[in-house]
């Protein structure tokens, strides 16, 4: 077990525990782990299917990213959000899901949000991935870039510049 899974660990716990204290019903969780993988996402709850007894079961990754040294509130903050997701009528962030989130701002001041910065996760922001793909206007010229494949890259001529209605052409 890595230092940063044994860190979880323990945050995954208390955060638990403090949510339990205020009365929020954590749902059935199998498996907290740390993904080595993500880089603008910084946690994420996935439903995987229900038990026996018909209780949903939930997955929470955490990125690699919040075990810097200053980002202790943020990972605190997002597995919080996480936790969230695994009450029942909350997994998207509608209005039970805000519900909780007031509520542990008001027990405890800690602001969870649906989307939050870099800055605000107390990790170091990465620098700009720069696009993959370039789509120009052939009427006025004006460059789209996208950093993923999509229809529009694939398929140019299919779509038009709104503000002109030139046709579209990839040139990379």
């Amino acid at each position: 077990m890595t230092a940063e899974q044994k860190k979880l660990d323990e945050v995954y716990q208390n955060c638990v525990s403090m949510l339990k204290d205020i009365g929020i019903p954590v749902g059935c969780v199998r498996l907290v782990k740390v993904n080595t993988r993500a880089k603008k996402t910084m946690g994420l709850c996935t439903y995987k299917y229900k038990n026996i007894g018909g209780q949903k079961v939930f997955d929470i990754s955490i990125s690699y990213r919040l075990f810097e040294p200053n980002a202790e509130d943020g990972l605190y903050n997002t597995v919080i959000h996480e936790l969230l997701h695994t009450c029942d009528g909350a997994f998207n962030h509608g209005g039970v899901w805000k519900m909780y989130a007031d509520r542990v701002y008001r027990e405890y001041g800690i602001e969870i949000k649906r989307t939050s910065t870099e800055e605000e996760k107390g990790v170091t922001p990465l620098p700009p991935t720069p696009p993959k793909y370039i789509c120009r206007c052939k009427k006025c010229g004006m460059i789209i870039y996208r950093r993923r494949m999509c229809d529009i890259v694939r398929n140019p001529s299919n779509y038009r510049h709104k503000a002109d209605g030139g046709c579209l052409e990839r040139i990379k």
